[in-house]
């Protein structure tokens, strides 16, 4: 399992991508792909990784290890409303913002996860 730092790690990386699409995310798959694709960004930026929090292989791409559990914390601590039930879209996970998060990250961060943000908004699933 995941240290607790990394899973911290992970839970802030989270909450500032759907922050970045909005404050409101429709879709467990959009989330991972834009969890890995901040991680590739920031990597690309800085040469050194965004998060220590395990991304795993899924069949349809990368996902986040144990991300039902750091979700439902998430959820839990007020981090953000996870709830399910779009009008027509079946199972879909929605995510959102419980409250705007300062930004105090590092540029190369908060770059990382606004192109993150846009990239899966351009390309769905």
């Amino acid at each position: 399992m995941a240290d607790q730092v990394a899973r911290e790690q992970a839970k802030s990386v989270i909450r500032e991508i759907v922050q970045a699409s909005g404050g409101r995310l429709e879709g467990k798959l959009r989330l991972y792909k834009a969890f890995y694709k901040a991680h590739v960004e920031y990597l690309r930026a800085t040469g050194r990784d965004l998060t220590t929090y395990p991304i795993v292989h899924m069949p349809r791409g990368p996902g986040i290890h144990d991300a039902n559990n750091l979700l439902a914390e998430m959820h839990n601590e007020q981090l953000l409303k996870v709830s399910t039930g779009v009008p027509g879209k079946t199972n879909l996970m929605v995510f959102e913002v419980t409250s705007p998060q300062a930004n105090g990250t590092e540029p190369e961060r908060s770059a990382a996860v606004a192109s993150a943000a846009t990239w899966v908004k351009a390309h769905g699933e």
